[in-house]
């Protein structure tokens, strides 16, 4: 008589403290989405749980209260709409991390305690999870989170989640990932490779992809004449002495429409490259505000930008020939990211506009 009373016993537990459970959710279907769909036809998995952020908050001793905070995308590579369940209190119901210095933490669920939550075809979502470090942690350490991922069917209500729903439901698991801190628990953050992979792994960004008629409509012209060359010392010492090259670089709209693009009010630079190694883009004017611009040019006009580029003296020899790139972007959504880098990223939404060949003089 025991183990019925205390199957009884448990049932109870989990209808107390979740008797709406899916109040949020007023519809869901009783099953997890099948494992076979996981994989589309290509190989491609249809969905993927991606880390993409991290935040440690948290002392050195022992009594210490420590936290990391961990942003999590589920990335929909699918043709299809994905409706899933989700929550925005009960994490450790849905949540899993294979580390066991990692503790999910819940928050107080104001309302419901789920939500039916959809993602386009080739979206993302992110949600925050909040994990409490059971004791200090190691400078480096690794972990993965995992999701229950459960589908919501709009056509069927039900008053909870039975346990056989949470149980047979697949876990969708997301890579590894190394979290660094140094001695004194500072977050060194992702390396460049790291941040790379994990944008890679994302749908494209919303762009307009140039054509071939745009190509020729807007056209980044140097004139050697007026590139000027300069000479500054960085962090105030005579043997950290480098060269600044400033270039004129004119971009004209040659056609017939008035042309709107991105850019950063201080961070423009951004949108450029140029095709020599050991040189990097400078500004020596101060900026107070780094926000998102748009720049308007006018049918058949042109403006003039002052590139400045800036390398090591004498590690670039004169007369090395060089290409200013940049890359266009034309608002024409408001879900367009505002860095470059995620244009850059890909040769397919990096919109290269690359200048005439100049000399280093």
């Amino acid at each position: 008589m025991k183990k019925p009373c205390l199957l009884i016993i448990i049932a109870l537990i989990f209808l107390n403290l979740s008797p709406n459970i899916l109040s949020g959710v007023s519809y869901i279907k009783n099953d997890p989405i099948p494992k076979s769909i996981a994989l589309q036809k290509s190989g491609k998995p249809k969905f993927i749980l991606l880390i993409d952020d991290n935040t440690y908050w948290g002392g050195v001793n022992q009594s210490n209260n420590r936290f990391l905070y961990v942003t999590v995308l589920i990335v929909n590579n699918s043709n299809d709409t994905l409706r899933y369940i989700g929550t925005d209190c009960l994490y450790s119901r849905l949540y899993y991390v294979d580390n066991k210095n990692m503790v999910v933490q819940d928050t107080k669920c104001e309302k419901e305690n789920t939500i039916g939550l959809m993602i386009p075809p080739h979206k993302t979502i992110g949600t925050q999870l909040n994990f409490k470090l059971r004791k200090v942690p190691d400078t480096t350490f690794k972990f993965r989170i995992g999701m229950k991922l459960i589908k919501w069917d709009i056509k069927t209500k039900l008053k909870y989640m039975s346990y056989k729903t949470l149980d047979t439901a697949p876990v969708l698991w997301s890579e590894a990932q190394i979290f660094r801190m140094n001695r004194k628990y500072e977050y060194y953050g992702l390396t460049e490779n790291e941040r790379k992979e994990i944008e890679l792994k994302k749908p494209l960004p919303v762009y307009y992809h140039l054509t071939d008629q745009d190509r020729r409509n807007y056209t980044l012209s140097i004139d050697q004449k007026k590139i000027t060359k300069s000479y500054t010392t960085l962090r105030f010492t005579a043997k950290d002495e480098h060269t600044v090259l400033s270039i004129p670089s004119k971009f004209t709209n040659n056609s017939k429409d008035t042309l709107r693009y991105m850019s950063m009010s201080c961070s423009w630079y951004d949108f450029y490259q140029i095709n020599i190694k050991g040189t990097e883009f400078w500004s020596n004017s101060d900026c107070d505000k780094n926000i998102p611009a748009k720049i308007i040019v006018l049918p058949h006009k042109s403006l003039i930008t002052l590139v400045q580029i800036i390398y090591k003296k004498g590690s670039i020899a004169t007369g090395t020939k060089f290409k200013i790139g940049m890359s266009l972007q034309k608002r024409i959504n408001r879900e367009q990211p505002d860095d470059a880098y995620t244009y850059l990223l890909r040769p397919e939404t990096s919109n290269l506009i690359w200048s005439n060949e100049v000399k280093v003089p």
